[in-house]
């Protein structure tokens, strides 16, 4: 993260965090060819390719609301919004478990064996 976080202050935070969303995505499309075709190896190399291009970022999401918010509400707008970045996949996560669930009862309440 420090390099990167270098490079988006004397680059621009815009451009790294466009190449690291550039680069995560490309990781993650390739990942199910690398599985079928390729080995594990590949896909942990996949892998850890996307949690470089992750580990990116963070640093960016600093930089750029470093100038974006008056330095008296940087705290809580950081902490709003790295917070969101965790919990709400989990939210949808638990309202897909929700509907699976839903489907699977009504499946077996309505079947006859």
């Amino acid at each position: 993260m420090i390099p990167s976080g270098m490079l988006a202050r004397n680059v621009g935070a815009k451009s790294i965090l466009l190449f690291s969303i550039g680069i995560g995505s490309a990781s993650t499309l390739l990942t199910p060819v690398a599985a079928k075709f390729g080995d594990w190896h590949a896909v942990c190399a996949l892998r850890v390719i996307n949690g470089l291009a992750q580990g990116a970022m963070y640093p960016c999401y600093h930089d750029i609301l470093s100038k974006w918010i008056p330095p008296n509400e940087r705290g809580l707008m950081i902490s709003l919004t790295l917070s969101g970045k965790v919990e709400i996949p989990k939210m949808f996560f638990l309202r897909y478990l929700e509907v699976e669930n839903l489907i699977i009862c009504t499946f077996v309440s309505f079947s006859f064996w």
